[in-house]
């Protein structure tokens, strides 16, 4: 559960107060702190909160938000506030979702499809020729 100080911040956009929160926390508190961020990117209906959080997961180099950022990226609601949730993806594992980067890419606004290219562009020589022909085949 999220203090209410916490909250606030988020609802603010304040990233700077949520990390330094975070990183106060011993494990077991930051552990159930990301657990309640996990949930809240899940369900919020604000784009700002959204994207505050996904930056924050993102800064704590949190994997478990991969696949909530990527069906978030995929959801309608969602059309005009991809570019911070692709941004979000960068220092995380996103390699097994390019399928869905690369639609951002093809027909995502310029924000989108430039942070598309510079996901994709990070990794492009790591993915093996089968999955480069999977990709493209999809789209």
């Amino acid at each position: 559960m999220l203090s209410a100080e916490l909250r606030a911040a988020i609802t603010n956009n304040e990233i700077s107060k949520i990390m330094n929160h975070a990183e106060k926390l011993d494990n077991f508190e930051k552990k159930e702190c990301i657990k309640s961020l996990l949930e809240l990117l899940e369900s919020t209906d604000s784009g700002t909160e959204r994207n505050t959080i996904a930056l924050v997961l993102s800064d704590l180099r949190c994997n478990d938000a991969v696949p909530i950022l990527i069906e978030l990226i995929k959801k309608k609601k969602t059309r005009n506030n991809r570019g911070t949730l692709l941004y979000a993806l960068q220092p995380l594992e996103y390699r097994e979702h390019l399928d869905v980067i690369v639609v951002n890419l093809v027909h995502g606004n310029f924000e989108c499809s430039r942070m598309a290219y510079n996901l994709i562009a990070s990794v492009i020589d790591d993915v093996d020729d089968k999955k480069r022909k999977e990709i493209h085949s999809q789209n």
